[in-house]
Parts: structure tokens; sequence; C-alpha cells
């Protein structure tokens, strides 16, 4: 891969550069009885500090005036605060604010009751873990903490104890009710409670005759959101007939079916065989699956890591939307653990990189079930991912105190941690270190990232080093150079001076060899190993003036260079551009994620991609800041395309080079007194949306103009003529929910929030609308001839209920008039052919809210 260290990418830092420093947030409060009014005390309360892409929980025990906090709670530069704490029927209460440099100080008092045990409001859930259907393995948990647990099994037989295993016996091949009791006493208050729940769960897997049931299964997305399943039998004693129970209310009776799934969930399938021979033989097989990335619809998880060298890392787990019972780890490498938080050594001679798998049992004590979530990530172990990276540069006066910037692609760090090369570090997207005279002349300083993607849910890390030299000792000149590599070990170098031409350019390749020249060749022996730190000083001279000395560095690894070289030409309206950054998104045929980035040659607009596997890749590119045609384009894919869908595809094999990208002219809009504001987040609490591109459009859903969202993720644009405009958020592999806006007289300011979870970004109730207190899912979903949903309203309203298709066509229009509180809207659906659509509700002051759901017969 070509490596571009230039002024360009000097002046494109500096304009991303944002000043980061320690911050800190202040959380206080007090929590007393709501009856009497007295102090709680030793009661806990978790603060939860989120920001960028990432959180901290920190816990506090009331002191004897039920005070608890702190005024110094280590933050992010921006974010949100939560404080928390569950009352004794077990409800939370809880305060959020956003947090940032002006806005730091908070006090959340809480209100609760204090009793021991609340009569008739204890709860217990359980979940169970089973390997073949007969033999099972039954945790149970309850709150209060209960004194004891007894279980009935569902065929006759008890049990009791917190963690009880049962084997049913053979023949059974049935749903039985499983029901756990558990019994609470406080012997201070007197106090008791006891409480029930039961779970269906499906047992045994035989049948009768000397036949046996079996299956297995592929799954495959769709870019429509659908999973496609294909089951193949498996079944022994050449049954004659088949039936397959899907697991969401769907049956067939092929032999091999394929079947489509439009939610991501955990599904129990079964299969019934039946021979019409003599010894009338029939077996059923039930097997949970899992479609889409979650391990069920209602629940999901998510880690990510840190490492300080590569070897040993700490992971941390999180759960949604309720808080797992159980963290199971796979580190890749046979070693498993168990936790929310673990930490994990890796031989690093076993390889370089593993496939982590965090595994959740979670309690949905709403609905009495069980849900498992699954979620996985590549780590590079002894080295660094090839899907982040990060660079930096200084600042000096008198080269003894420096100012150090550093940044990271392609998403902002979210930790930066310096090592000046004297023994100190540091912390902080840009910091301040002034060194000892006297410790040489010369030292190597290293900056080390980590970075979380809250689309891919990817965590990563990056380095990288400079010299830097001390007291003047290169008379304030520089230089810098890149590289290019052909075949497997050889490499041109390209090297540059500033801010005078040097009169000599001296290399050292790091394996005993040099060479001189502005523009060398080298060739590296593999059996000296696959790293070297190549050095390229310069001297030049000034008429007047004394000579000037420069030196630079860099890590060059032998890659074996295995890939394919890609290569086009970015323009806009026939011309190469000047700056633009160039990014390569997807997947090769190993199933690892692929996200590179280069910069264009300056001037020519040129890009390489080089040592690419072969895969299935997105090409993509954009203005840099600097460039003159900055705001006049739009950010634009291969295939001349706006959206990531609408790109044209790359598949590897051989290239059909050059890939060019004509990048798509900025519209117009007629200006007015309308805005359109909005904010973008991602799901689960992972943080504001920050620098993701939305882009604007007509009614006919033409493009005029996009923008990127802030730190916070807020978007907004402004003087805008009274109509009609939709907006769609663009991230490569996120499908988006279209919000459609009208600007009138009566509604000048409209708010669109997005929620990207997943791959989709929904919308979400806008912020100022205070209209709807609650909406629900849509059901049943698929819909045959009728859709219901339920909407809770504050206030008595106007609500116009729109069915759009996939075609952005309004299909189905109705403005109704409903009460305030809580009601059901029923839509007549019998008409409509199968599909995707989209449900859109209105209110008064041009605020939206949009549900999903598929037709089916």
């Amino acid at each position: 891969m070509k490596k571009l260290f230039s002024s360009a990418l000097f002046l494109f830092a500096m304009i991303l550069m944002v000043a980061a420093q320690d911050p800190t947030v202040s959380v206080t409060g007090h929590v007393t009885d709501d009856v009497t009014g007295s102090p709680i005390q030793n009661h806990l309360v978790v603060v939860t500090v989120i920001g960028g892409g990432m959180y901290q929980d920190y816990e506090f025990f009331t002191n004897e005036a039920g005070y608890y906090g702190s005024e110094a709670i280590p933050a992010f530069e921006q974010g949100i605060v939560r404080a928390a704490t569950f009352d004794c029927m077990g409800e939370e209460h809880a305060g959020e604010e956003y947090y940032g440099p002006n806005n730091n100080i908070f006090i959340f008092d809480f209100e609760i009751c204090s009793d021991s045990i609340p009569q008739g409001d204890c709860e217990n859930w359980f979940w169970y873990e089973t390997w073949n259907n007969m033999d099972f393995t039954f945790m149970g948990d309850a709150f209060p903490e209960a004194d004891g647990y007894y279980w009935d099994f569902g065929d006759g037989n008890t049990g009791s104890g917190q963690i009880a295993e049962h084997s049913y016996e053979q023949g059974i091949n049935d749903i039985l009710n499983v029901t756990l009791t558990t019994f609470v006493y406080d012997p201070a208050t007197g106090d008791s409670c006891f409480d029930t729940s039961t779970q269906e769960v499906w047992v045994g897997n035989g049948g009768g005759g000397d036949c046996q049931a079996d299956f297995e299964y592929t799954i495959d997305s769709t870019p429509a959101g659908v999973y496609i399943a294909q089951f193949t039998d498996l079944s022994i004693g050449n049954p004659s007939f088949w039936n397959w129970d899907f697991g969401d209310g769907d049956f067939s009776e092929e032999q091999n079916p394929e079947h489509i799934y439009y939610e991501q969930g955990t599904y129990l399938v079964c299969l019934t065989i039946y021979s019409d021979s003599m010894n009338n033989c029939y077996d059923t097989y039930c097997e949970e699956i899992v479609v889409g990335s979650g391990g069920g619809g209602d629940c999901e998880n998510w880690f990510w890591y840190d490492t300080y060298d590569n070897i040993t890392f700490n992971f941390f787990g999180e759960s949604f939307p309720f808080a797992a019972d159980n963290f199971y780890w796979d580190f890749g490498d046979g070693d498993t653990g168990f936790g929310q938080e673990v930490s994990h050594t890796y031989d690093s001679n076993s390889g370089d990189i593993f496939l982590v798998t965090l595994t959740t049992f979670t309690f949905d004590p709403a609905t009495g079930d069980s849900c498992v979530a699954f979620s996985e990530q590549e780590i590079w172990v002894g080295g660094q991912g090839n899907d982040c990276e990060n660079w930096f540069w200084y600042d000096t006066e008198d080269f003894l105190t420096f100012e150090f910037f550093g940044e990271s692609y392609p998403y902002a760090a979210d930790e930066y941690i310096w090592d000046f090369g004297d023994g100190e570090t540091g912390n902080g997207q840009e910091v301040e270190h002034t060194y000892d005279p006297n410790i040489g002349e010369v030292v190597l300083v290293t900056l080390t990232t980590f970075a979380y993607d809250p689309a891919t849910g990817d965590t990563c890390i990056a380095f990288s080093e400079q010299e830097v030299w001390l007291e003047n000792t290169w008379n304030d000149c520089e230089n810098w150079f890149w590289y290019e590599s052909y075949g497997d070990f050889n490499f041109d170098f390209y090297g540059e001076s500033f801010p005078m031409p040097a009169e000599e350019y001296i290399w050292e390749f790091g394996d005993g060899t040099t060479a001189t020249g502005q523009q060398v060749s080298h060739t590296f022996d593999p059996a000296l190993g696959d790293e070297f730190l190549v050095c390229l000083h310069t001297y030049s001279f000034v008429q007047g003036n004394d000579s000037c000395y420069a030196v630079s560095c860099q890590e060059i690894w032998l890659g074996g260079q295995s890939g394919h070289e890609l290569f086009g030409t970015v323009n806009v309206e026939n011309t190469p551009v000047d700056y633009a950054l160039v990014g390569l998104f997807g997947m090769d045929n190993t199933g690892s994620y692929i996200y590179e980035f280069t910069m264009t040659d300056e001037g020519t607009g040129a890009y390489f991609f080089e040592d690419v596997p072969d895969g299935d890749y997105y090409i993509w590119a954009s203005l840099l800041p600097m460039s003159q045609y900055y705001w006049e384009y739009f950010p634009t894919y291969f295939g001349d395309a706006l959206f990531w869908f609408d790109a044209e595809l790359i598949t590897l094999g051989e290239p059909n080079n050059p890939y060019d990208v004509n990048l798509i002219p900025v519209g117009s809009f007629n200006s007015g007194p309308g805005n359109i504001t909005g904010t973008i987040n991602f799901d689960n609490g992972k943080g504001a949306g920050d620098n993701v591109s939305v882009v604007l459009m007509d009614e006919e859903e033409n493009a005029l103009s996009y923008i990127l969202s802030n730190e916070e993720g807020l978007f907004e644009f402004g003087d805008m003529a009274y109509g009609t405009y939709k907006l769609k958020v663009e991230m490569p592999g996120v499908n988006s929910e279209t919000a459609t806006v009208v600007l009138d007289e009566n509604n000048q300011t409209v708010e669109v929030a997005f929620v990207v979870k997943g791959a989709t970004a929904y919308l979400s109730i806008d912020n100022s609308l205070q209209l709807i207190s609650g909406i629900g899912e849509i059901f049943p979903n698929p819909v045959s001839d009728y859709a219901n949903i339920e909407i809770a309203l504050n206030e008595n309203s106007n609500v116009t209920v729109s069915i759009i298709n996939q075609l952005g066509q309004v299909v189905y229009t109705s403005n109704q008039t409903l009460a305030s509180g809580k009601q059901q809207i029923k839509l007549d659906t019998s008409d409509l052919p199968e599909g995707f659509y989209n449900v859109q509700l209105s209110g008064e002051n041009g605020g939206m809210l949009v549900k999903k759901f598929v037709k089916v017969k």
C-alpha cells in the first residue's frame, strides 16, 4: 500500500485537529426516603459517563447523609452523563444530561422507597443450557436475593437450588412448562415474599421406528435487510414426508426448503419426518438458529477492548436491552473466560489474528423469556490491524518544549497515549512536553491510539512514531518520504525536503545497506526479518546561512504482496481533483472486513491501493477541506453513485483498472425562512454519530446538498424555502430510512432524529415533538389483511397516517383525530401487494415517526 506523508496531509490534519485535554464532570446528589424524607445510607448509585462511542461506570454508595458522588469524575470531551439507582420495588430511577466543556456540573437527587422487601413485589427469572435437549442445566435469579429456589421440571419431577440439573426420560418429545418458585425472608423485619416464573422448554428429539431426523442450514443476508435460510435434510431412515416449523409461524412440507426471515432473532426450527413403510417411522429434531448478528430479536451484545502491548488484552462486554446474567468469552486461541470484564494474554508465537466471540445469556423479566446473543471481532496480536491508522505532528519554538498533535483514521480515536522517548508519557489528542536539555540530541516519540467504530462494532489499535531532534539540531528544516511496493520485497522510495531542496539524500534501509538520491529502489531480504526501520537523512545549504540537517524514519513491513493493485482517478467535471481522500470498503474471501484509506496524488487525482485480497469491495472518494472544490461536490462511490447501495460492486479476482470516480456536483435550493435540524445517535448507548453524512433531497429525491454531523451528532440545513424535502443518512453498509419534511409558515423549523442500529438508520420521534409519549411495533409483522400499531398521546391531536411503498409512493393516507392516552390504530392492508412498507405518522407540528412492516399473502 502506498504511504503518503506530505504537506497536504499535514494541512488536512491541522484542519481536522480538535484540542483534547483531560476533562472531568461533577456528579453529586442525595438519596432520600420518598415517605419520611430521611437520608438512605449505603445505597448504590451508578454514574455512567458516555462519549466517543464508549462508556465507563462509576459506583458510589451513599453516606449517612444520603450523599453520593464526586466532583472530578474522568470523562470524555463531550457526551452524556447518567446517574441511576434502584428502589425497593426493583424499579430504576435515573437522570441524564449532556455534558461538554462549559457544562460539566450536575446534581441528581433521588426520592425512593426503602422498605426491605415490598410485599408482593419480588420477582425471579431463569435461563437454561442444553446440548442434546434431554439434559438441562437451569439457572435462576431473583430480586431481592432469594433464600430458596424450588423447581418444577414439568415432567412430574422437582428440584431445589439456584442452579439445578435435570435429565428428562427418553421418549419425551414435547414442549414442557418449567416453573421456578423463589422465597425471600428478611429476619430483621419479618417480611417475606415469594414469586413464580414459567417458561416453555422443548424436550427431546426422539420419535418412533428406525429413522432419525436431522438437518443443517446456511443463512445469507440481503441488501433489503431480510435473511434467506437454506435448510438441507440430513435425516436417515428413508422418510417419505417432511414437516418443517421455522419458528416464526411459517411451515413447509418440502424436503430441502428455502425460507425468508424478516427479522433478526433466535428461532426454534423443528423438522418432523414420517415414513409410510411398515415400521411406521417418525422422528422430530429441533434446533435453535440465530438469524442476523444478534442472538435474538429482543437482545444483543457488543464488546470492546484495550491493550498496551498487543499481547495482554482487557475485554469489556455489554448487553441490551437488559443487563446480561452471564458473559462467556472465546478468545480464539482455545482459551475461554467468564465475566463482564476479563483479561487474557495471548502467546505471541501462536498467530497474529484471532476471532474473539462474546456470548451472553439474558433474562427478560417482562416476558419471562431467556435470550442468547453473540458478537465477534477480529483482533490483531503482536502488531496492529490494517483497518485504522494514526499520525502526529508537532510545533516548538525552542526545541525543548513541544506541542504534539495526534490524528486517527478512518474514525476519531477514543484514546491517545504518548511515549515521549525520555521515560515520560502523556494522554490526549493534543499534549505539551518539555525535555531535559541534557538527555541528548534525538528522541523517538510514539503515539498509540484506540478507536471504536460504532457502525461495525470493531475496536482498532494503531501506532506511529517519529524521531524528534532537540535543541535546534536540525536548524528548522525537515524531510519526509513515502514509498511504493512492487512484488514481495521490492520498494521504490521518494524523498522530499522542506523549506528548501536538499543537496543530499542518504537512505538507511535498516538491513545494513544504504543508498543516495531523492528517488531510490531497494530489495529487502526476507531472511533478515519482516520489519525494517528505514531512515532518510537530508543535508541542505542556504547561501549566507549554516547548513541544515533533517532525518525521518518509518517502519517497513514485508507483507508478501499477494493481493491486487487497484488504481484510478478522482475527477470533477472531467478534471482531476486537487485533494481527495479515497476509501476502500468491503470483505475479502476469508470473511475479514477491509477498510483502507489513501490520498490522491496532489494535482493529478490519482490514487492507488496495493495488496488487496480477493473479495467484494466498494470505492468511495471525498474532497478534502483544502480542496478548492470542497462542498461543491458530494462524496461519491465508484459507479458515480451517491449512496453505497447504488454503487458498483468490485469483485476480485482480476481487477479491471482503472476505477475512476466522477464526483457528483452538489445541487441548490431556494433560500427562505425554513430550517431542518437533526441528530444522529448510535443505539444502545454507543454515543453520538459524529462525522456522519446526511443527504438533503427534494420531493423527487434529487440530491440537493449534504452536511456532516458534528461531534454531538447534530446537523442543520438552514435558510430554506418552504416545500417538501427528504433526508437520508449515508454510511457504507447502512440502509437508511427516508425522512420526509414539510416546511411551511406553520412549520418553519422541523427536527429529525436518526438512530443507527446495526445495519439500519431508523427514524425516531422528533425531539421537539412532545405530542407522542410512546409508540409500539406494528403487529402482526409480517402483515396479511390488517396492521395494528399502539400509540400513546399526551394530548388530543390530529395525526396523519400514511403507508409508503419501496418506491417512495404513498399508497394509503388517513387523517385521524386521536384522543390523549393509549390507543390502537388499525390499518387495512388487504389490497396491498406483497413487499416492504413504511408507516409514517406525522404530528401537527411537522414531527414524524416511521415504522416498518412486511406484507405477505
